[in-house]
């Protein structure tokens, strides 16, 4: 999936889900997301 994303869309998928979740949300669900691909 990120092989299809250029720089420019990824800065831009980073901010709206800053904006959409809030600084103290994301630390969070990047643990949980590593925790899942660790899992796979």
């Amino acid at each position: 999936m990120m092989a299809f994303l250029g720089p420019i869309q990824v800065i831009a998928l980073m901010a709206i889900l800053l904006l959409v979740f809030g600084p103290d949300k994301l630390p969070e669900m990047g643990k949980q997301l590593g925790e899942f691909l660790r899992k796979l």
